[in-house]
């Protein structure tokens, strides 16, 4: 039963993101800011003959606009040789401005930085009460651990036990 629920509130924070996009102009989006951009059809299909990257939407930081151009560093995957590789690479992608449909830039949520901070409480709360209640059924109240009267004091969640 404790395993399943630490299970759960381990699990929860992860998928509850502590960020959301909100829709946005391209004019009013600061440079060096993170953004997630839709962009049109021939765009993709550029992007996708000039450097081989088929994505519609691009998750990324905002490095340079102007009237004429949209310069966006974004991580894409490595090339696949076969070989194990273990990190993303940034590329820098130009599109015009009309190419960008819609544009939403990433904002901290404060109610969903909240939730992965309780399940985060919560599941060493759990931890620790797992730890407490110790062993296996039938071992006894203390889980195979020395008696209550050897145990001096608590430090940091360390028990110190006196020999």
């Amino acid at each position: 039963m404790i395993a399943r629920a630490l299970t759960f509130l381990l699990v929860t924070p992860v998928l509850v993101s502590c960020y959301t996009y909100v829709p946005a102009t391209l004019e009013t989006v600061p440079e060096g800011s993170r953004v997630r951009a839709l962009i049109s059809t021939e765009a993709q299909i550029d992007l996708e003959r000039r450097i081989g990257l088929d994505a519609r939407e691009l998750e990324g930081d905002l490095v340079e606009r102007s009237t004429d151009r949209v310069l966006l560093a974004v991580k894409v995957p490595p090339p696949a040789t076969g070989l194990a590789t273990t990190r993303a690479l940034r590329q820098r992608i130009d599109l015009a401005p009309r190419d960008v449909l819609r544009l939403d830039v990433r904002k901290t949520d404060g109610a969903r930085t909240a939730l992965l901070l309780g399940g985060i409480a919560g599941a060493a709360t759990l931890g620790i009460v797992a730890v407490l209640e110790g062993g296996n059924p039938g071992q006894g109240p203390n889980g195979g651990g020395p008696p209550p009267e050897q145990i001096v004091r608590w430090v940091v969640g360390v028990p110190l036990i006196r020999f």
